[in-house]
């Protein structure tokens, strides 16, 4: 497959589509040789060449439905000499899916032999970032577990970001046009593509503290879930309670708002105006850090309303 073009709305060194939306990204400002990375802890096992065939077939009829992490990043095996002999190490899945060795045995020994070595079974670490430049894929691969490079994922997910512009600016109008702060709950059609408002809030912590616009929106879904659920509706049953909604907000979250939408599991914020108590790009990214359990896609609008007032201060979390 050939390289992306970028579209012509796309400005690569600022992080934005049309003007109007900026990509907030924790690792944008940590491309330098001496960041760390996030770190966690993998199974990896030892098997000879011959083995591989059947390791694969295991990772991906037991093991990989059970892990929910991505390690898309990461290479699946790795080749290493052991008293001259060259063995495969085999990635199986997050430490956290299986605390406990005896039971991932059990599991492979169901398609290996009954005499697979649990010494040859053990943990790894292995970094939870994607490497942004080919000189940190090529030393953390060599200082922790093998990273593919395939570019800039940072820019990688900015070229392929699909967004109607005319609709989202509805949406900030919308957002705006309560004259307060402000939070929308919207849902996208992955099929069309439409954008559909679900729920607006806005702020009332004069009246409770943690009455924020994020959390009274969440809130009121929450109570048309309730009603779904008592109802019988098995579709909503399942899963997680805002999963892969779409937020909108005037301001940048507070770090409480900010965990519930990773709670919650969104798939996408959009903010108009950063905040001195933010928990996003003023201080932890919340959102955008692999070592939390969930992610989600995080924008700040930069085109036009910005000089709307709201009925609030600019810097209130």
């Amino acid at each position: 497959m050939g390289k992306i073009k970028t579209p012509d709305n796309v400005d690569v060194e600022q992080a934005t589509i049309g003007g109007c939306l900026k990509q907030i990204r924790r690792s944008n400002g940590f491309t330098g040789p001496e960041h760390v990375p996030a770190m966690s802890s993998i199974w990896v096992c030892e098997i000879s060449p011959q083995q591989t065939k059947k390791m694969v077939d295991v990772v991906e009829k037991k093991i990989k439905p059970l892990d929910l992490s991505d390690y898309t990043h990461a290479k699946r095996f790795r080749k290493v000499a052991v008293e001259g002999t060259v063995v495969l190490q085999v990635l199986l899945c997050s430490a956290t899916v299986m605390e406990s060795k005896d039971e991932l045995l059990e599991i492979l020994r169901e398609s290996f032999d009954t005499d697979l070595d649990a010494a040859k079974l053990f943990t790894h670490a292995i970094s939870d970032e994607r490497p942004m430049t080919k000189e940190q894929a090529l030393r953390w691969s060599e200082d922790y577990w093998p990273l593919s490079w395939k570019g800039n994922p940072n820019q990688q997910d900015l070229i392929t970001a699909r967004f109607d512009l005319e609709r989202e600016q509805m949406i900030i109008d919308q957002l705006l046009s309560s004259g307060a702060m402000a939070t929308i709950l919207a849902k996208k059609d992955p099929a069309t593509g439409h954008i559909t408002v679900l729920h607006i809030a806005t702020d009332n912590r004069k009246e409770h503290p943690l009455h924020h616009s994020v959390m009274n929106a969440i809130a009121q879904h929450a109570d048309g879930e309730k009603a779904h659920r008592a109802s019988g509706d098995l579709l909503h049953q399942l899963g997680y309670l805002c999963h892969d909604l779409l937020v909108y907000t005037t301001h940048e979250p507070c770090t409480m708002c900010a965990m519930a939408l990773v709670h919650s599991r969104v798939g996408q914020l959009v903010y108009i105006w950063p905040s001195r108590g933010g928990a996003i790009e003023l201080s932890h990214f919340i959102g955008d850090r692999r070592d939390l359990n969930w992610t989600f896609d995080i924008w700040r609008w930069i085109g036009s309303g910005l000089e709307r007032p709201v009925d609030c201060a600019v810097d209130e979390p």
